[in-house]
């Protein structure tokens, strides 16, 4: 049995003045399940390590390159990347 992909996605953001903002997210009952899964997993482990959330949230921004640590793709890289776009391709 194949594992059939699922999605979660942003239809709708409504920015306020007070700086905050409404989201409306799209997901199916598989995508809502793995979310809840997920996200006591993270809860779980956090307080076992004695770790506060907020400072892996912290870490996990840390890890995101920064432009001038980003090199440009080579044309074989770039072609590769074309193939995995077109095998992964969902078709509605």
């Amino acid at each position: 049995m194949t594992d059939t992909p699922s999605y979660i996605g942003l239809s709708d953001c409504v920015e306020h003045e007070d700086g905050s903002a409404t989201y409306k997210v799209n997901m199916d009952e598989k995508a809502r399940d793995h979310l809840c899964q997920e996200g006591l997993t993270l809860i779980l482990h956090c307080a076992a390590a004695n770790v506060d959330i907020a400072d892996v949230y912290d870490w996990l921004l840390s890890q995101i390159p920064k432009d001038e640590d980003i090199r440009p793709m080579t044309d074989e890289e770039r072609q590769r990347s074309k193939e995995r776009e077109e095998a992964n391709k969902c078709t509605p």
